[in-house]
C-alpha cells in the first residue's frame, strides 16, 4: 500500500521552485511613463499612441512642437507643463492641436514670457496606422524687417521651422514665402496680444498662406514666423518681411554709421549742381536705387517714382548725378540700400555738391574722417 505524505511533497515543491527561480531569475516589469527627449531641429518618427516627449526649454524664443501625418491618417498633439502616473502621464495641459486628417498639427509657446523648463509633449493618432513624424523647432534665428529675402531648405524628414522677427505696434508688414521649388509648404504669423505667458495651436496664426500676406500687428515685440513642410519632401524656400518705415534723414556730407540694410533715407538736394550718394561695405554685394518721392504706404512699393540706380560687387559704389541735366528739381530725394549677399553693415554717405574749385586757385586742404569716404566738388571749365 502507497502512502501519501503532503507535507513532504509540498516542501519539494518549494524546494524546486527555489531551485528553478536561483537559476532563471524573472523579472517584473511594471507599468510605467517613459519621455523621449525631444532636441530642436531633430525629426523622430513615432508609431505608439500615446507617446509622450520632453524638452528642455532655457532660451527666450518661440518654440513649437509639430507632428505631420501620412496623407490619410490624423495625428494630434498637445504640450503640458507637468507629469501624472500611468497610464496619463501627463498633465497640465497647454494647448492642443487637433485638425484632422492629414493636417500637419502643431503647438507654439511664447518663452519670450513662459517661465524656462522641462515641458512635455503628448501625440495621440485618431485614425490610421502609419506612423508619425515628430519635430521640436525654435532655434531663435531672426527675420531683419526690410533687409535681403533668407534662404533656407528642409529635408524630407523636418516638419517646421521657426523664426523670430520684431515688430513695431501700428505698422503694416508684408510677409513673403517662395517655395523655389513649388514644394508644398505654408507660412504662419503668431503674435502675443496679451505679453504673459502664451501657448497656441495652429489655428490660432494671424494668417496661413504659402505666398505673400499683410499684418497690421496690435502690440510691440517678437512675433513667430513659421514655416511648414505639409508635403515631406526636401525644399528650399525664401523668406522674408517688409514695412514702408519712416525714411532717416542724412545730411549734407556726413556719413550715417552704420547705414543698416532695414531703413530707407532722404536727403535735401538743393542745389542744381553735381551731387553723390553712396555705400560703403566691405565684403558685401551690394546695390542702391534713387526715387523721388515717399509716398507709397504698402511695401514694397514705398519710394515712388525713380530716378537712378547703382551697385557693388565689394567695397565702395556711389552714384554721381547732375541735378540741372538730370532735370531733377530742388528738393527732397529718396535712397533705398540691398544687400545681395554678405553681412557687413554699410555707410551710407551724402554731398550734395554745395561747394567748388575754382580754376587757377590756391589747392583746398581738406580732412576725412575714417568714416568719409566721398566728397563732390564743382568744377566750371
Amino acid at each position: 500500500m502507497t502512502t501519501h505524505n503532503s507535507s513532504i511533497c509540498g516542501a519539494a515543491r518549494i524546494l524546486l521552485l527555489g531551485i528553478i527561480l536561483a537559476c532563471f531569475p524573472l523579472s517584473f516589469v511594471w507599468a510605467q511613463c517613459i519621455y523621449t527627449e525631444l532636441s530642436h531641429g531633430v525629426s523622430q518618427s513615432t508609431s505608439s499612441s500615446p507617446q509622450f516627449f520632453q524638452f528642455d526649454q532655457s532660451a527666450q524664443v518661440w518654440v513649437a512642437i509639430g507632428i505631420r501625418p501620412d496623407p490619410t491618417e490624423d495625428w494630434n498633439v498637445s504640450a503640458h507643463s507637468g507629469t501624472a502616473a500611468d497610464p496619463a502621464c501627463v498633465n497640465a495641459d497647454l494647448n492642443t492641436s487637433s485638425l484632422g486628417v492629414g493636417e500637419l498639427d502643431f503647438v507654439i509657446g511664447d518663452f519670450h514670457y513662459n517661465t524656462p523648463g522641462t515641458y512635455y509633449v503628448s501625440v495621440e493618432q485618431a485614425s490610421g496606422s502609419q506612423a508619425g513624424t515628430v519635430e521640436l523647432a525654435g532655434a531663435g534665428i531672426e527675420l531683419v524687417v526690410n533687409d535681403t529675402l533668407v534662404a533656407s531648405s528642409m529635408g524630407e524628414d523636418d516638419v517646421l521651422h521657426v523664426w523670430e522677427v520684431y515688430l513695431e505696434s501700428g505698422r503694416n508688414y508684408r510677409f513673403d514665402l517662395d517655395p523655389g521649388d513649388g514644394s508644398d509648404l505654408s507660412m504662419l504669423l503668431f503674435e502675443n496680444f496679451t505679453s504673459t505667458t502664451l501657448w497656441l495651436h495652429r489655428g490660432s496664426a494671424q494668417f496661413e498662406t504659402s505666398t505673400y500676406d499683410y499684418h497690421t500687428p496690435g502690440s510691440t515685440g517678437w512675433y513667430a514666423v513659421v514655416v511648414l513642410n505639409k508635403g515631406g519632401t526636401a525644399a528650399t524656400y525664401t523668406l522674408g518681411v517688409g514695412s514702408c518705415t519712416d525714411p532717416i534723414p542724412l545730411s549734407n556730407g556726413a556719413p550715417l554709421v552704420p547705414g543698416g540694410w532695414a531703413n530707407f533715407y532722404e536727403f535735401d538736394q538743393q542745389w542744381t549742381n553735381w551731387a553723390a550718394i553712396g555705400i560703403r561695405n566691405p565684403g558685401t554685394t551690394a546695390s542702391a536705387n534713387i526715387y523721388a518721392s515717399a509716398g507709397g504706404t504698402s511695401y514694397p512699393n514705398c519710394l515712388l517714382n525713380y530716378v537712378s540706380g547703382f551697385g557693388t560687387s565689394s567695397g565702395i559704389a556711389v552714384m554721381v548725378g547732375n541735378m540741372a541735366a538730370e532735370a531733377v528739381a530742388p528738393g527732397m530725394l529718396y535712397a533705398r540700400a540691398y544687400r545681395n549677399a554678405g553681412g557687413t553693415l554699410p555707410l551710407v554717405e551724402w554731398d550734395g555738391g554745395s561747394e567748388s574749385i575754382v580754376v587757377d586757385a590756391p589747392p583746398i586742404t581738406r580732412q576725412m574722417s575714417s568714416n568719409d569716404f566721398l566728397e563732390m566738388w564743382d568744377l566750371s571749365l
